[in-house]
């Protein structure tokens, strides 16, 4: 059994009976499931990549919205520019202004947890020191149940916090000055309560996200 799909095994083992696993389509025409800011997002051949090496960016997936889950990918970064070159994984977004945000810098060899608000877009979690080769796939998987944040990047546990800001919300995938490519993802769902979960992410059961917001993603 491959590395991946052992990871995806362990996903489903985490949540309770009943979850659900959702594949999102990366091929041309598939865009607008997704709400891109910044970067030079393009689709196709089970391939989502970002080939801008400045600034940040993001793609939020519209829906659907989540409080428990296990969301998995690869990625692949480009050893591409002087930046940090880093992947990124969004969660519980609200909008374009208010996420989770777990920053895999290629650079600096390090994986930081953000949370993003409004009025600060980085306010930092926890940071760990791990090394991210360029230039090669990598599996990552980001785990929240409750309160609890949990991060593995290729099948090993580099990272677990607890943060109880953000309840519920969208997930995306994300860039920080690098070109990288992501694929295989994956989301295993488990919705505790409907309402609980769209009062939480302030949002309507339709998927819509605050197109109101401006990015802040730097």
């Amino acid at each position: 059994m491959s590395r991946f799909l052992l990871v995806i095994a362990a996903a489903l083992a985490a949540l309770p009976a009943g979850a659900e696993t959702v594949a999102p389509k990366l091929a041309p025409g598939e865009e607008g499931a997704w709400l891109f800011r910044e970067g030079r997002w393009h689709m196709g051949d089970g391939v989502l990549e970002q080939e801008s090496v400045s600034r940040g960016s993001a793609a939020i997936l519209k829906a659907p919205a989540l409080t428990d889950f296990v969301l998995t990918a690869e990625f692949r970064i480009a050893a591409e520019g002087n930046g940090v070159r880093a992947a990124a994984l969004l969660f519980r977004a609200t909008g374009t202004l208010s996420y989770y945000w777990l920053h895999l810098d290629s650079k600096n060899r390090q994986a930081i947890l953000v949370r993003s608000t409004p009025g600060n877009n980085w306010l930092e979690v926890k940071r760990v020191r791990v090394p991210i080769a360029p230039d090669q796939w990598h599996a990552v998987q980001f785990s929240a149940r409750g309160n609890a944040l949990n991060v593995r990047l290729d099948g090993n546990e580099i990272l677990a916090a607890t943060d109880s800001v953000l309840p519920a919300g969208r997930v995306g995938l994300g860039t920080s000055q690098g070109q990288v490519s992501f694929r295989s993802i994956k989301i295993v769902k488990a919705f505790t309560n409907e309402r609980q979960i769209t009062d939480a992410a302030g949002e309507s059961r339709s998927g819509s996200l605050d197109e109101r917001s401006r990015a802040s993603i730097s």
